[in-house]
């Protein structure tokens, strides 16, 4: 089957099952810092440790590389009936699940630096980072022709709804 020529999921759907997503990826990451508790000692909770950033910046990749690689879809995306495909309707594989979730970072940084309230020079080369990456995202999603975001070209794939009617 030719994916390009299904219906591409709307805003609202990939927003809906990103939130769904987020809630599960929250407990994944109460779960996967709670296997570190033997390991910590007596260290206490205000202290940063950039590992841990590290660790569950790779447990939040494995969470989306397995749905995305095993069927193309997370929870959030089986509840709202979409999936992610390639083009072509190749296998997605771990070089495509890796550039997806590092194009999609910055975005992420900017959605929680905004929900934080964190305003300011607190942040500095982040924050504008972000800034910059999601308005270039935007941006490209008004001037281009191709319906999806520049992430989906980058990586070749679509975000299609499911139990539709190819046009």
């Amino acid at each position: 089957m030719n994916y390009f020529d299904s219906p591409q999921a709307g805003v609202l759907k990939r927003l809906f099952a990103m939130l769904y997503d987020a809630l599960l990826v929250m407990a994944l990451w109460l779960v996967a810092s709670a296997l570190l508790l033997p390991f910590s000692g007596d260290v206490k909770g205000e202290q940063y440790n950039p590992l841990i950033t590290v660790y569950l910046l790779i447990v939040t990749y494995l969470f989306f590389h397995w749905f995305w690689t095993h069927g193309g879809q997370t929870l959030g995306m089986r509840a709202w009936k979409i999936k992610l495909v390639h083009v072509d309707s190749k296998a997605i594989d771990w070089k495509i699940t890796l550039l997806r979730f590092v194009t999609g970072m910055p975005a992420w940084i900017l959605i929680i630096i905004a929900s934080l309230g964190v305003t300011g020079n607190e942040l500095g080369v982040i924050e504008l980072s972000s800034r910059t990456i999601f308005i270039s995202g935007l941006v490209w999603l008004l001037i281009d022709n191709w319906p999806n975001s520049w992430r989906d070209r980058l990586s070749h794939t679509r975000v299609i709804l499911l139990n539709q009617r190819p046009r």
